[in-house]
């Protein structure tokens, strides 16, 4: 369909953007604003680009029903016309009009979802409060397979595998690439243990 179409036509012009101000970034290290970015404390590379590139596609304030997934019906959540300016440029009474969907749209979404994470906490609480622990292993098979976390699109480590395995207890054996075996089944993790499995060139754990 036209409107999908045109909303991944923009989306790749949008990170086409992106790409060419992250080269233009990497000249100016020093700089305030580079510095920020990079140190992750706030704000990351898709601010930038809506401050100096372009501020793209906007969210629409309309909600996906159950029906139209079930349907296959395209939910038109995404303003087709997106905003070519930057907040550098500065918006034409359009764009700052279109943009104000989605500022709306946000505030509502912050507001139902610390109320939702809230319900959820306390419900979580309300089951689990006359949980007992009286032994230290419980003898339970079960274990799930622990990996770092990359971002598929930057190709960046968002949590590194020695971070993700350490305060666990092993499940399985962990054996180095070359049959040597690091740790065994009940083993708990520390610091420097997991730092010694992450140099052997284990992947997962």
């Amino acid at each position: 369909e036209r409107y999908i179409l045109s909303i991944n036509k923009w989306t790749a012009v949008k990170n086409e953007i992106q790409k060419n101000l992250n080269e233009t970034v990497e000249l100016d290290p020093k700089n305030s604003l580079v510095i920020m970015m990079k140190s992750g404390a706030r704000s990351n590379m898709s601010n930038f680009v809506q401050l100096a590139g372009m501020r793209g596609l906007m969210a629409n304030n309309v909600k996906a029903l159950k029906v139209d997934a079930e349907n296959e019906r395209v939910v038109r959540s995404i303003v087709e016309v997106p905003v070519k300016s930057s907040f550098l440029e500065g918006l034409t009474s359009f764009e700052f009009y279109s943009s104000t969907h989605g500022a709306r749209k946000g505030l509502t979404d912050t507001a139902l979802n610390t109320a939702k994470s809230g319900y959820l906490t306390r419900r979580l609480v309300d089951v689990a409060q006359n949980i007992v622990v009286t032994q230290n292993d419980c003898f339970s098979d079960f274990g799930f397979v622990v990996k770092q976390i990359i971002d598929t699109k930057t190709n960046t480590t968002i949590v590194p595998l020695a971070e993700r395995i350490e305060g666990r207890f092993l499940n399985k054996d962990v054996v180095s690439p070359d049959g040597e075996v690091l740790a065994q089944t009940g083993y708990f993790i520390n610091a420097h243990l997991a730092k010694k499995i992450v140099d052997s060139g284990v992947t997962a754990v």
